[in-house]
């Protein structure tokens, strides 16, 4: 990290546009409309990831433009991988349904709902945490573990973007 040139803010962008692309897509058509089944079907298959892959190697021919397509999927396969984390460590890989979308049967997840049911339900599981009722540390728990990693991470490597925090002190 130390001694290599900080990410540009608009390569930080597509890569945050990358990995939210799933979501932005899945949660509305699903929750919203009722058009997919689930807020985990299109946009997280890699049917569609792939035809992304292509689409961007195909039709771009600017260089520059073919590099930000590749930061934008790398955040998006890394969004779709991310996911089937908590089913593969709670020992369910059938889980992973929505990878063959529309291929596989889809079957209703107990958690697809709504935004406002996701953010009550995120809600119950910090208050338990905050109660020291650690059996709520579920996907909850490996999403914090990765934050905390990541924002270390950020501060080790001087807090790159963050002038306010004047850690950079040691860079030419």
């Amino acid at each position: 990290m130390r001694g290599r040139a900080a990410i540009a803010g608009g390569t930080l962008g597509v890569l945050v546009l990358g990995a939210l692309a799933p979501d932005l897509v899945d949660k509305p058509l699903a929750w919203t409309l009722s058009i997919l089944p689930s807020g985990r079907s299109l946009a997280h298959s890699l049917l569609t990831a792939g035809a992304l892959g292509a689409g961007s190697v195909l039709l771009l021919r600017n260089p520059g433009r073919r590099r930000q397509a590749g930061v934008f999927l790398f955040g998006y396969v890394g969004h779709i991988v991310a996911d089937a984390v908590p089913d593969l460590v709670a020992g369910d890989p059938e889980a992973l349904f929505f990878w063959n979308w529309p291929f596989a049967p889809h079957p209703t997840l107990s958690n697809d709902y709504s935004f406002v049911g996701q953010l009550f339900e995120l809600g119950d599981q910090l208050r338990l945490l905050v109660a020291g009722e650690f059996s709520a540390l579920g996907w909850v728990g490996i999403e914090l573990v990765f934050v905390l990693v990541v924002g270390l991470l950020w501060l080790f490597d001087g807090a790159p973007g963050c002038r306010c925090l004047k850690l950079d002190r040691h860079r030419h």
